[in-house]
């Protein structure tokens, strides 16, 4: 896409892959509370991601990419849901 010409993107990170329904389900979770282990893997890839990121940014001139955060604003949804007007 570069090479067509775009110079702009906005990227976002992986959510809390151990936080959702499905994992919950799958994995037993008796409290519901998130399984840590993926979370802590996806925690690493975001941090290579943005590590990423900044390389291209200096490879690439006028390249200018947005990271957009959506792993932390998931994660507190699911830890407190009801700080967000939502009642389990």
């Amino acid at each position: 896409m570069y090479a067509l010409g775009a110079r702009k993107f906005i990227i976002t990170s992986v959510g809390p892959l151990g936080c959702l329904p499905y994992e919950l389900w799958f994995l037993k979770s008796t409290n519901g509370s998130c399984f840590e282990e993926p979370n802590q893997w996806v925690q690493y890839y975001n941090g290579m991601m943005q590590l990423a990121m900044q390389n291209l940014t200096l490879e690439y001139p006028g390249l200018y990419l947005v990271y957009g955060n959506a792993y932390d604003k998931v994660y507190s949804y699911s830890q407190a849901p009801t700080d967000f007007g939502t009642y389990t």
